[in-house]
């Protein structure tokens, strides 16, 4: 991974509540990925939600920050890097919606990957899951069908973008 901006990995802003076990594992996938992350367990995480503009209708197990983008729930390494890379006007952040089988810290052996939305959301929430650009349209409801590969063998699901052909996150 390149650095960012000549400041070494992005780093990732974690905040989840103590009680919560899968959130570890979505943190373990950033690092495995290359992300530095700071990593808080706090007592309550609404009111990072709430600073972040994450609207309620998407709001998953924790909460997160990458630059000046939120991240909520478990939001693929993948997903984080083409916000970064594309930083698409409007788009204020990403989230993966409750908690599905598959995503980074959410897998369950013996069972297979869902399928999951990765929702691009507007500042201050505009548009729920609606997307804010139209360079980002196509990720507004993005159907997300896990493959499995990781560089150490392990056997997770990452997100491809379906929709629009040779075109992947």
């Amino acid at each position: 991974m390149l650095p960012t901006a000549c400041g070494g990995p992005p780093k990732v802003e974690a905040r989840r509540d103590r009680t919560c076990g899968c959130c570890g594992g979505w943190v373990e996938h950033l690092r495995a990925e290359g992300f530095e992350v700071d990593d808080k367990v706090v007592d309550a995480v609404g009111p990072h939600r709430q600073a972040l503009g994450t609207p309620s209708d998407l709001i998953s197990c924790h909460a997160g920050k990458v630059g000046r983008y939120a991240l909520e729930g478990h939001v693929p390494a993948a997903a984080i890097r083409r916000l970064l890379k594309e930083k698409p006007e409007g788009v204020a952040g990403l989230s993966v919606p409750e908690m599905p089988v598959g995503v980074p810290g959410m897998e369950m052996p013996g069972s297979p990957p869902s399928t999951y939305d990765v929702v691009a959301f507007g500042r201050n929430g505009a548009g729920g899951r609606g997307c804010a650009s139209a360079a980002w349209k196509s990720c507004e409801r993005a159907l997300h069908r896990p493959r499995l590969q990781h560089a150490a063998s392990r056997r997770v699901a990452t997100p491809r973008l379906a929709g629009r052909a040779g075109h992947g996150l």
